[in-house]
C-alpha cells in the first residue's frame, strides 16, 4: 500500500508511515497532480517510469507538538534534505507513535472534540447488568455480546466522530466518566447546557433511549432524537439543570454523560461540551 499525502507543511504522521508500505509527501501538487501518478507507476514492460527527485524543502518532525523545523539543532523525524529514489534501500525501522500530545488540547468544558477526550476523561462502554465495563481506548470495540459498538466516522475531519451501534438484543450504554469527579456546581446555576453535536442515524420508533450524569435517573431522549432533522448533523442541547433535577450532583460528577438504550439505535457523535443555549438548535424539555 503506498499512502500519498497531500499538505502545506510537514505534519506528524508516524502512524500513517508505519501503516503504509510506501510514504509519498506530494505537497500541494495542483494542476500537476498528473506527475504523482508518473512518479508511483510504472510502464508496461515493468521498468521505472520516472524515479523520485524531489527532497525535502522542510525537515520533517518526530512528534505532534515538534515545531522547530529547519532550525539548527533541529532532531528531526528526517532531515532537510531527505529523500529517496528507487535505488535507495527504503527499509524503515518502525516510527514511535506516541503524538507527544497529552489528550484534547481544547477550551475547558470541551469533553470530547475532533476524536478526542480532554485530559483526566475515560469512555467505557456499559452491558447488561453485571456484566464488566468495555474501556474504550481505540475503535472501533464492542461489548462482548454486541449489544454495543463505537466506531470512528467523519464529520468535520477524518474520523473526528464516534458512532454508537445498539443492536437491541440487550440494553447498554456509553458513558464518559471523570476522575477526579468535576465540579459544575457555577454552570448549573449558569443556565447552561451540555451540548452534543450529533447526528441521529437510527431512532427506534420504540424503546427508551436516555441520557444521564452522575447518580441521577435517565432522561428521556428518544423523542427529541426523532425530532431532529434524520440524518443531518446537528446540535442537541440538554440543560445542565435537567440532570440536577433528576439526581444529579453537580459538585461531584464522576459520570459527565450516559447514553443508553434497550433498542436498535444508531447515534455519531463529534462534539461534547458544557455551552450557552445560542450553541444550541435544538433543547431538550426537563422531565416534569
Amino acid at each position: 500500500m503506498v499512502a500519498v499525502f497531500i499538505s502545506g507543511r510537514p505534519l506528524w504522521m508516524n502512524r500513517e508511515i508505519n501503516a503504509a508500505d510506501a510514504f509519498v509527501a506530494a505537497w500541494l501538487p495542483g494542476s500537476e497532480g498528473a506527475g504523482v501518478a508518473d512518479v508511483l507507476l510504472r510502464k508496461a514492460d515493468g521498468s521505472v517510469n520516472h524515479d523520485f527527485k524531489g527532497k525535502l524543502s522542510f525537515s520533517w518532525p518526530r512528534n505532534a507538538v515538534d515545531a522547530a523545523v529547519n532550525k539548527p539543532g533541529h532532531e528531526a523525524q528526517f532531515a532537510f534534505g531527505y529523500g529517496l529514489t528507487y535505488a535507495d534501500k527504503g527499509d524503515l525501522a518502525p516510527l514511535p507513535e506516541e503524538s507527544g500530545i497529552d489528550g484534547l488540547q481544547a477550551p475547558a468544558g470541551v469533553y470530547f472534540a475532533r476524536g478526542q477526550l480532554a485530559p483526566g476523561l475515560s469512555l467505557q462502554l456499559e452491558g447488561a447488568q453485571g456484566a464488566a465495563a468495555t474501556k474504550v481506548t481505540t475503535v472501533p470495540v464492542a461489548l462482548a455480546d454486541n449489544s454495543l459498538t463505537i466506531s470512528a466516522v467523519d464529520h468535520e475531519r477524518q474520523e473526528d466522530a464516534r458512532r454508537l451501534t445498539w443492536s437491541g438484543k440487550q440494553a447498554a450504554g456509553a458513558a464518559i466518566l471523570a476522575e477526579p469527579a468535576q465540579e459544575l456546581t457555577r454552570e448549573t446555576n449558569g443556565d447552561l447546557l451540555l451540548v452534543l453535536t450529533l447526528r441521529a442515524d437510527v431512532v427506534p420508533a420504540t424503546g427508551s433511549i436516555t441520557a444521564s450524569a452522575g447518580a441521577g435517573k435517565p432522561l428521556p431522549l428518544r423523542d427529541a432524537l426523532a425530532a431532529l432533522p434524520a440524518g443531518k448533523w446537528t446540535t442537541l442541547g440538554i440543560p445542565l439543570k435537567c440532570f440536577v433535577a433528576a439526581g444529579a450532583d453537580p459538585a461531584k460528577l464522576d459520570t459527565l454523560l450516559r447514553l443508553h438504550s434497550d433498542a436498535a439505535a444508531t447515534l455519531s457523535i463529534s462534539r461534547v461540551a458544557v455551552g450557552a443555549v445560542s450553541e444550541a438548535e435544538h433543547i431538550l424539555s426537563c422531565p416534569q
